[in-house]
């Protein structure tokens, strides 16, 4: 097993089918905006090896840029922040 620390030089982008064979448009790798501003780079896709849960893969534009990994289903959910409905990431950029 590895890991790696710091801006990832070890992640491959995801293929090209992954929206096909996974139908997740709505996350993709680029840069997204946390609903409590921050912003993040999301370089891929992961399966967890004991649920087989999605999760995304991404690391924070700040600070130690360290890896971190979240469930695709609450990287994709919406919040409520100031009596509104927002994403919480909100694709940016490429």
């Amino acid at each position: 097993m590895w890991a790696c620390r710091g801006i990832p030089r070890c992640w491959r982008p995801l293929p090209s089918v992954w929206q096909e064979e996974n139908d997740l448009s709505e996350v993709k790798p680029g840069r997204y905006r946390h609903y409590k501003g921050n912003d993040y780079q999301v370089i891929g896709l992961a399966t967890h090896s004991e649920t087989e849960e999605t999760l995304v893969v991404y690391y924070p534009l700040y600070g130690e840029r360290a890896l971190w990994v979240r469930p695709l289903a609450m990287f994709a959910e919406t919040v409520e922040k100031d009596g509104e409905t927002v994403p919480r990431f909100a694709w940016v950029a490429d």
